[in-house]
């Protein structure tokens, strides 16, 4: 694994991981503002992140175009119902799920879907 890939892994672990632990609070505290189907989603989302992460380290090929694709996708899909969940705390004013957490993880989800929307508008000109 070269520094680069092995730079990305540790910032999509830790970054699984904030999330992961926020929501565990969130549920922990038994913050009834939070309590939404897109918790339990993201709950399940995340694990599913973290499954794909290793499976992402053991392989020594690189993948096929469709899973690029599929889990690019996925993952627009992953990183819009965490920004719409955080937005919705955030608006709400839900005084339990307020935090470094919340606002880290607010604010890069803004910056991955805008990034992925540069990198979609970016590929479709160049077509």
């Amino acid at each position: 694994m070269d520094l680069t890939r092995l730079i990305l892994t540790a910032l999509a672990v830790g970054e699984n991981a904030i999330v992961y632990n926020f929501i565990q609070r969130l549920i922990k505290s038994k913050c009834i503002c939070s309590e939404d189907w897109r918790r339990e989603a993201i709950t399940l989302m995340t694990l599913f992140n973290f499954v794909t992460i290793m499976i992402g380290i053991f392989q020594s090929t690189p993948p096929p175009s469709s899973y690029v694709f599929i889990i690019g996708m996925y993952s627009l899909v992953y990183f819009s119902i965490v920004l719409s969940y955080t937005h919705g705390l955030w608006s709400s004013k839900c005084e339990c799920s307020e935090g470094l957490d919340r606002t880290w993880i607010y604010l890069t989800r803004v910056i991955d879907l805008t990034i992925f929307a540069m990198l979609v508008i970016l590929v479709l000109l160049l077509k």
